[in-house]
């Protein structure tokens, strides 16, 4: 079954490293952006399956990002998993919660 990641990150390092680690798992289809602006456009232009974010993003922020994708009804079952170095509880339930 052919799935396809979108990593966004703006640090490239990040966006290899976990594109190394979804491909290395036998998932070879994985497109990356920079930052949430180019995030949406691959939303709204691929068919992806599953989005890794980051959450500190410039312009709009990965929590914005998911938002946005929760607010989207061709979008709002796409599994996300949201990557951070934030370890504030608050601030990660902001995450969780986001609609």
């Amino acid at each position: 079954m052919k799935m396809v990641f979108l990593v966004v990150d703006d640090v490239m390092l990040i966006r290899r490293l976990v594109k190394n680690i979804l491909v290395d798992a036998g998932y070879p289809d994985v497109l990356d952006a920079e930052n949430g602006k180019e995030a949406i456009r691959i939303l709204n232009t691929e068919d992806v399956d599953f989005v890794i974010t980051d959450w500190l993003l410039p312009g709009i922020s990965g929590i914005e990002l998911v938002k946005y994708i929760r607010k989207s009804p061709d979008m709002v079952h796409l599994p996300i998993i949201m990557l951070s170095s934030i370890d504030d509880k608050g601030e990660i339930l902001k995450a969780v919660r986001a609609k």
